[in-house]
């Protein structure tokens, strides 16, 4: 199955509810990136884009707010907004830093997703004991395809900072 299709299920499996906010940390506008941006814009949902690279995105959409990623903003949480959902398809540098500020961002029992090259299991298995130290639970792989997974976390209600 193509990772697009395992995207697509994976965000139908969400539970629905009118108005979800959801953000994404990438430096491309691939066919993860185009599925989730549907999904969004056929849902109502608000999606806040993070772009890490220097490439322009051109994307037109009431719905999809771009915003370019500076590693030293001490929050991701714009404007007091938390995110039910984040995607994360570019890992910054300072893996460390980055969860402890985008967790912050997160609504409690929000989910976070990120993308890992499936072939490195200790680089897996060090995001996932990250992510219990910053008090993300519920930790799970979801196969893209034979490359690609994501980790996936949630955010535990009422810890941390």
């Amino acid at each position: 199955m193509k990772k697009e299709n395992i995207l697509h299920q994976l965000l139908n499996s969400l539970q629905p509810y009118p108005n979800m906010r959801f953000l994404l940390f990438t430096d491309r506008l691939e066919s993860l990136e185009r599925v989730l941006f549907k999904y969004c814009e056929d849902e109502g949902h608000e999606i806040q884009i993070y772009n890490m690279s220097n490439s322009e995105f051109n994307i037109e959409s009431k719905n999809i707010k771009i915003r370019p990623f500076n590693p030293a903003q001490p929050r991701y949480n714009l404007h007091g907004r938390l995110y039910d959902y984040c995607f994360v398809h570019k890992r910054p540098e300072d893996i460390d830093s980055f969860l402890s500020r985008v967790y912050s961002a997160i609504a409690n029992a929000g989910r976070i997703y990120i993308t890992m090259d499936i072939d490195n299991k200790n680089e897996i298995y060090a995001l996932q004991t990250l992510l219990e130290e910053k008090n993300f639970v519920s930790i799970s792989q979801i196969e893209l395809d034979e490359k690609e997974l994501y980790v996936s976390a949630k955010k535990m209600h009422g810890w941390g900072s």
